[in-house]
């Protein structure tokens, strides 16, 4: 067992390193703080602030023109922006839509014999995203249209096709089975 070469008590717990972590951290946050102003300058440099004058742009919501503060980054108009949020909460706070699990999209790909729905061809399982030809799961009614997360609403289709469909609803040949028209 390797002991760190710079206090020589712990162990080396990093792969190819020679220090341990509380070493390795504790150097780190010395250099930091030594090299602070350089830090800094670095990244000021990397991130400039906008620092011009008050500038019109065109509300994405509802079209119509607005003024922004020098410095701040705003894309819809303030009576936009008041008719978003709802009951105290804004866009930015609603709860994230979580995807399926890993066992419901394989189980949906199995009940589908690893057949996508969209163009009839089989989907190779060695495949992984993001290779088009890889396996994944498509809502029949997307979500944005009320569509749900039941296995009922999910059908195995390539990553290609299932991103070529998009959000749109469903035509007659999603909704009848390739076996069934051939």
């Amino acid at each position: 067992m390797k002991l760190c070469s710079h206090c020589g008590l712990r162990p080396e717990r990093r792969p190819g390193a020679s220090w341990c972590r509380e070493c390795f951290l504790a150097a780190t946050r010395a250099w930091r703080a030594a090299n602070r102003g350089r830090l800094l300058a670095a990244r000021r440099a990397a991130y400039p602030r906008v620092i011009d004058q008050d500038r019109e742009k065109i509300c994405r919501r509802c079209g119509q023109p607005f003024i922004v503060e020098a410095g701040r980054k705003r894309w819809v108009c303030w009576p936009c922006r008041d008719a978003v949020i709802v009951k105290g909460r804004n866009h930015r706070s609603r709860a994230r839509r979580s995807k399926p699990a890993k066992h419901v999209r394989l189980r949906v790909l199995n009940r589908d014999g690893w057949i996508c729905y969209l163009c009839s061809r089989p989907i190779p399982r060695e495949l992984r995203w993001p290779h088009p030809l890889s396996g994944t799961i498509d809502h029949v009614i997307p979500v944005s249209a009320g569509g749900s997360d039941r296995e009922d609403n999910l059908r195995a289709a390539h990553w290609g096709c299932n991103e070529a469909k998009g959000d749109q609803l469903p035509g007659i040949e999603v909704w009848v089975p390739a076996e069934v028209l051939a």
